[in-house]
């Protein structure tokens, strides 16, 4: 009969993808990662955030709640994947005890070992972890090998003297750091399209500030409900934002003057020309919206 393991993990480890491919200026994407991190999980209970070898470790404690980290994490952007792991020095026999400790297998389950070995200084190969662990969960949880269609796998990561071993890998949203290409001042409708086209801009590493037009004299939180309620959302993604309301009344007033084939193209004018206004006076570089070229007959160039 085998103990209940413990479920208190050491650390969540961190992968980014495209961030990895950067030149010279990889230092800078990875720091708005980590700082990013750091906003998504505010007020949660860890100790700290460090980079190591070309991943991120978030150290954990003993009040640290899995699955409120889990939600978070997988909305920050730049994120490739994470898991929650145990830690031991990077030894055969650690990483074995470590595994007999921490995890639990039926008879006949079948199992894969998959280990990364980055640091190459060990006196091992990541083969030689996955033949030595492999042939561990035989004897010590009468486990079956099955590397093609495994019920159980164990990954072993083995940097800077230590191996970082979980069962479990959770995707994240890939794409760029929010914050890493600049401000978009984006025009936000009710409809589905412009939040759409801003979660993509945020995955693309832009920091947005939205602009939405509404028919009222004055804001009325009330009557801006669905707007509030979007920003609510998307801001999940990106932590912080600032929203502009304007009334677009003292158009429809002066408009009414102008033909009626034309009034939807001049107002569009409208909208683009205070965007590009309020753009300029807060120093954001581009401007953002949710067209979608021929979808309807307003849409197009």
């Amino acid at each position: 009969m085998h103990e209940v393991p413990s479920t208190v993990f050491d650390c969540i480890l961190i992968h980014y993808g495209e961030l990895g491919l950067k030149g010279l200026n990889r230092p800078f994407f990875e720091k708005k990662l980590i700082e990013n991190i750091g906003k998504a999980v505010e007020g949660l209970e860890y100790d700290k955030i460090r980079k190591k070898q070309g991943r991120i470790i978030l150290e954990l404690n003993q009040k640290s709640d899995k699955n409120k980290f889990a939600d978070l994490l997988k909305r920050v952007f730049g994120i490739a994947s994470f898991a929650f792991c145990f830690r031991t020095e990077a030894t055969l026999e650690n990483i074995k005890q470590l595994v007999g400790k921490k995890f639990s297998l039926e008879a006949g389950t079948l199992a894969k070992v998959s280990a990364k070995r980055a640091d190459k200084t060990l006196p091992f190969t990541s083969m030689d972890v996955n033949r030595e662990l492999g042939t561990y969960l035989v004897n010590r949880f009468k486990a079956k090998i099955s590397l093609t269609q495994p019920q159980k796998e164990i990954f072993v990561e083995l940097f800077e003297g230590k191996a970082y071993v979980f069962d479990e890998r959770f995707n994240g949203l890939y794409g760029l750091p929010v914050g890493v290409s600049g401000k978009v001042l984006h025009l936000l409708s009710g409809g589905i399209d412009s939040p759409v086209a801003a979660w993509l801009l945020m995955k693309r590493g832009c920091e947005l500030q939205f602009l939405h037009f509404h028919a009222f004299q004055k804001f009325d939180e009330r009557k801006n409900a669905k707007i509030l309620e979007l920003m609510k959302i998307l801001t999940q993604y990106c932590f912080k934002t600032k929203v502009f309301f304007v009334p677009y009344y003292p158009f429809e007033a002066e408009a009414v003057e102008a033909p009626a084939r034309y009034r939807l193209v001049l107002f569009r004018r409208f909208m683009v020309r205070v965007a590009e206004e309020i753009a300029t006076k807060h120093a954001i570089l581009a401007l953002g919206s949710g067209e979608n070229l021929a979808q309807v007959s307003s849409q197009t160039l």
